[in-house]
């Protein structure tokens, strides 16, 4: 099929279903690759190494948060909102998504 025919076909459909298709199928391949290259020991200490990057950005973002809303004086008038979360409370549910995404790397990336 030529590059056209695919464009007009495109338009006639929803493009972010199609992308989003496509980024699934990227995700099998890569799933794929890293069963096929690496041992389950090179997967973990991988998947360890991303989680302790992620918490080190966790705990720069959060306690930059917290240094703001203690820190000065409009933070401390947006700290009494219920729109801005504080820092510890930001961390708390940010380390319990990076926890919830490694088990679901464990699962997609390490299979026993």
């Amino acid at each position: 099929m030529k590059r056209e025919e695919l464009i007009e076909k495109l338009k006639s459909t929803d493009p972010e279903k199609v992308k989003d298709y496509l980024d699934v199928l990227d995700r099998i391949f890569l799933q794929a690759i890293v069963y096929k290259m690496l041992d389950p020991i090179e997967i973990e200490n991988i998947i360890n190494y991303w989680q302790k990057q992620i918490k080190s950005e966790i705990n720069l973002e959060c306690g930059s948060r917290n240094d703001f809303l203690m820190g000065t004086a409009i933070g401390r008038v947006l700290s009494h909102t219920d729109e801005v979360e504080d820092g510890e409370s930001m961390r708390l549910s940010n380390l319990k998504a990076v926890n919830v995404a490694k088990e679901i790397a464990f699962q997609n990336y390490i299979k026993k």
